[in-house]
């Protein structure tokens, strides 16, 4: 049976992940690259991070035909994930399928540059670079099995970086879901955060002991970099604490900061989790960086 279409408006990061970055009032404050404006009106996950049939092509929708269905089985655990209970094998699924789908539904993947073959005619070549929503949704679609088969392999791993309360918030942005280093076991990770106070890693057991050594500012600076533009949180003061890691004050290299400062980080391999130039990134967090750093699923099978 034919998926039914959704509507005009298509988030590019679900709601249900949005509201839980919000402050009280249920809403959040952005900023904006690469000014690093923070605004001051407060924003409701259902006004913010959509685009306008986003993920619709020709007489198809993957928004309706894969991302929106492996949204509402994850919705059925994410409770469960966030408390770390244990998971059965059809939940640790929806866990590993989310994750997967979140790595390709932003605009990471449309604003790829399209590149052909050239022995490919250009009459050719020209109809398919009109045709670009359908190639990315193609190449989201390809992207999401690849994901999906690493993630379910039996070397895999899971594991929980929590803060607490008096700690600073991590940032929710418009590509949430990111990776680091190239596709080896020693460094490739993928960092999921969940809640403003829960991130999930996964990889590798010798990639994820860098998670031990990471402050907040560490994990901040790394999800504002993977930013396209649009960087978001519960309150103002986490917000201000990311410009800082961003600006010409700020104690990562500078190098590393210029690129971070371009959408989605610009950076050669995407970044490996690297140690600032020196220790004033230790006090990036004013309190205790992790209250608790704990290992829940251990293999992913």
């Amino acid at each position: 049976m034919k998926a039914q279409e959704t509507g005009k408006r298509q988030h590019i990061v679900p709601q249900q992940m949005i509201r839980r970055f919000a402050g009280e009032d249920g809403k959040l404050v952005e900023m904006v690259k690469p000014e690093f404006q923070v605004g001051t009106r407060r924003r409701s996950p259902s006004g913010i991070l959509f685009r306008d049939d986003f993920y619709k092509y020709g007489g198809g929708d993957l928004d309706a035909e894969l991302l929106i269905p492996l949204e509402q089985n994850f919705a059925k655990i994410y409770d469960e994930v966030l408390e770390m209970k244990a998971l059965d094998t059809h939940q640790e699924s929806a866990l590993i399928a989310w994750v997967a789908s979140m790595l390709v539904r932003t605009q990471f993947v449309n604003d790829m540059p399209l590149s052909w073959p050239q022995y490919l005619p250009r009459g050719l070549i020209n109809g398919l670079t009109n045709m670009k929503n359908v190639v990315d949704n193609h190449t989201r679609v390809h992207w999401y099995a690849t994901y999906s088969d690493l993630f379910a392999r039996k070397d895999w791993n899971w594991k929980f970086y929590w803060l607490s309360d008096n700690d600073p918030k991590i940032v929710i942005t418009d590509h949430p879901v990111c990776t680091t280093g190239r596709l080896n076991k020693n460094e490739f990770m993928v960092i999921v955060p969940l809640a403003q106070n829960v991130a999930l890693f996964g990889g590798h057991e010798k990639a994820l002991e860098q998670v031990a050594k990471l402050s907040i500012g560490h994990l901040n600076f790394f999800l504002a970099s993977w930013a396209r533009e649009r960087i978001f949180a519960g309150c103002k003061e986490t917000l201000e604490l990311v410009r800082w890691l961003l600006s010409d004050n700020s104690p990562f290299d500078s190098d590393l900061v210029a690129r971070a400062r371009q959408p989605f980080g610009r950076i050669p391999e995407h970044s490996r989790i690297s140690p600032p130039n020196h220790e004033t990134a230790n006090d990036v967090n004013p309190g205790k960086a992790l209250q608790a750093f704990r290992d829940s699923y251990g293999s992913s099978r």
